[in-house]
This record gives structure tokens, C-alpha cells and sequence, in this order.
């Protein structure tokens, strides 16, 4: 598999990387096959969080006594703002992936104005960052951003060494704004969400789509040994993207809007018990799927939206602003016109 130099990091990193966030919803035993079947395909970076569940200490487990550490490149990246919580949060990293040290360390989720400031306040996420660092625990420093203002701001700071934020043949404004800018300064461009969340299920086309960006290096969530020897061989056997693909991509970018769930789950837990992550996913699984999917935890997602009592913590929790309250209960509209056809 190419390797792609990440910008000033002057790591030399996998063409795609491995995404962690879906191997926290598998066993361990599933996890850690999918991680090392990944690593034996040629991919060397693997992507994660301290908040996602138990990613990180199921990716320490699969690496642990079976790679050299030197071969692989470990991001992971926290939420938290205050010193205290993200050296807390450094440690743990360590702890679950079973390592020394981190070779990039993402300021996660920078999105709003208010965040920005408190990134860079005096002894703030910035510069707790620069201690770890200095320190030997880190070895570059990253962010990331869902919003595209926030994450040109971010770049223009010259402050990190690589920058995430998604990119997908419908989100595509980050190629044209956002990765050239960051090109021009020498940070490495790392693509989350793919696929859309999940929202979009032709991997070929999108991944298709990608090729055309060499060195921005998308990291897809991946929990299946299939799905990766899919995406890999999709990489392993490049083909020019068409017309005909252009013409399909048009009509996907119609028919989903840009309004749509990513699958990232930052709204929940509901304090009102509400299944947003099942709830928010009722039309797309219904075109995949057609009206007989009938899964319990999808099941009990429609039923919980009479549970909504239009807090809106939901909707100050999602990094894309969806109008959760609202959606959700049109889905269930939607599901039951669609049932009863």
C-alpha cells in the first residue's frame, strides 16, 4: 500500500487509515481480528479516542507483542479543555494502547467560536498539548473540527500539524476550502467520514471519489475484516472516476441533502431516555433495508420518540447543528406511512 508523507509530521502514512470508532460496538475477539487483518493489508495508521468506549484499549490489545511499535502510527484525541482532565485523558490513552507515547494527539471536536477561545486560553487543551509533548508523551499535535469556518480558523493559526474534518462526495466543500488551505502551510489532511457517517453505502463510488486527493488520507470506521479487505482492495485496484460515477454522485447529493445524521452519536444520552442514534437513522435504513427491517434496538428507537420533551440538549451537542427534534419526529412519520402502504 502507498505511504503519503502527513504534512509537517513528516510521518509517512498509509494511503487510507482505520477508523475506531465502530470497533467499540463488537466483542473484543472481533475487534482485534478486523485490527490486525487491517495492519496485515498494509495499513499503518490507526485512528481512535478516549471517548470512544473501549476503541483504545481493544486496539492496545491487538497490537500489543505482535507489531513493532515503530511500524505503526497511534492518533487518538480528546474533547476535554482543562488541563487537569486532558492530562487525565493522556495518561488513560497510554494506559489502554499500551504504549509510551502517542504519535498524534488530536484537540478533538473544535467547532464553535466559544471553543476556540477556550482551546487557547492560558494553560488550556493548546497548551497541555505543548507540555505532553515536550514532555515525550506526544509526538505531534492535530485537530479536528466538524465546522468548516472554525476548521479554516484553526488552520490559519499555524498551530497544528495536521488537521480532521470530513470529507465524502456530498460534504465537498472541505476539498475546494479547507485541505488546500492547510496544503499551502504544510499540514497533513485527514479525512473523517468517508462514507457519510454510514449514510453513504457505495464504497467504491466514494471511495472513487477520494482517489482523486491523494494525500488527504481518509480514516472510514471500520468494524468488519470484509469491510476493510473491500475498501483496501478498492485501493489495490484503481480506476479513474467516470462520468457515469459523476452522474450517480449528483443524484446521491440530491436525494440526501446535506442534513443528514453522520452516525457520530455526540447527541446522546438522552435525559429523557430517547434512542436518538436508532431514531435519526430511520430513513436511511429504510432505503437500505425497505420496510422489513425490524431490528429490536431500530424498534425500540421509533417507540422512544414519544419520549421527547424537546429540551434541545440533543441539538447543542450535535457538531452539525441537525434539527434533532424535529427529524426525528418525522422519521417516525415517515415509518409508519411507510409500513402501512
Amino acid at each position: 500500500m502507498k505511504k503519503y508523507r502527513l504534512g509537517k509530521t513528516n510521518l509517512f502514512v498509509s494511503e487510507i487509515g482505520f477508523g475506531g470508532i465502530p470497533i467499540s460496538r463488537v466483542s473484543h475477539e472481533k475487534a482485534i481480528k478486523t485490527i490486525r487483518r487491517a495492519i496485515d493489508l498494509g495499513i499503518n495508521f490507526i485512528d481512535t479516542a478516549n471517548g470512544y468506549v473501549d476503541s483504545e484499549e481493544k486496539i492496545g490489545m491487538a497490537i500489543k507483542n505482535v507489531y513493532k511499535r515503530e511500524d505503526l502510527i497511534i492518533a487518538t484525541k480528546s474533547t476535554r479543555r482543562t488541563k487537569k482532565e486532558l492530562l487525565d485523558h493522556i495518561h488513560n490513552s497510554l494506559k489502554l494502547l499500551q504504549t509510551d507515547y502517542i504519535d498524534l494527539f488530536q484537540i478533538h471536536q473544535v467547532s464553535k467560536d466559544d471553543d476556540i477561545i477556550r482551546v487557547f486560553k492560558e494553560d488550556g487543551a493548546y497548551d497541555t498539548v505543548l507540555e505532553a509533548q515536550k514532555n515525550g508523551k506526544i509526538r505531534h499535535i492535530g485537530i479536528t473540527s466538524h465546522r468548516l469556518e472554525a476548521a479554516i480558523q484553526l488552520v490559519k493559526t499555524n498551530k497544528f500539524e495536521t488537521i480532521q474534518f470530513p470529507g465524502n462526495f456530498v460534504e465537498c466543500n472541505s476539498f475546494e476550502m479547507l485541505f488546500p488551505e492547510a496544503q499551502k502551510r504544510d499540514i497533513g489532511c485527514i479525512i473523517m467520514k468517508p462514507l457519510g457517517g454510514g449514510e453513504l453505502n457505495n464504497a467504491r463510488l466514494c471511495f472513487r471519489y477520494l482517489q482523486q486527493y491523494p494525500e488527504y488520507i481518509p480514516i472510514p470506521g471500520i468494524s468488519e475484516i470484509e469491510e476493510i479487505e473491500e475498501i483496501v482492495n478498492l485501493y489495490e485496484n484503481k480506476e479513474p472516476i467516470t462520468q457515469e460515477d459523476l452522474d450517480k454522485i449528483e443524484i446521491i447529493k440530491k436525494e440526501v441533502g446535506h442534513n443528514f445524521c453522520r452516525r457520530c452519536a455526540y447527541c446522546e444520552p438522552c435525559p429523557a431516555d430517547v434512542k436518538i442514534f436508532a431514531a435519526m437513522a430511520i430513513p436511511r435504513l429504510m432505503r437500505n433495508y425497505g420496510n422489513k427491517y425490524s431490528a429490536e434496538w431500530f424498534l425500540e428507537g421509533i417507540k422512544s420518540v414519544d419520549k421527547c420533551v424537546r429540551c434541545g440538549l440533543c441539538e447543542q451537542r450535535c457538531p452539525y447543528s441537525l434539527p434533532i427534534r424535529d427529524t426525528i419526529q418525522k422519521n417516525k412519520e415517515f415509518y409508519n406511512k411507510t409500513i402501512n402502504k
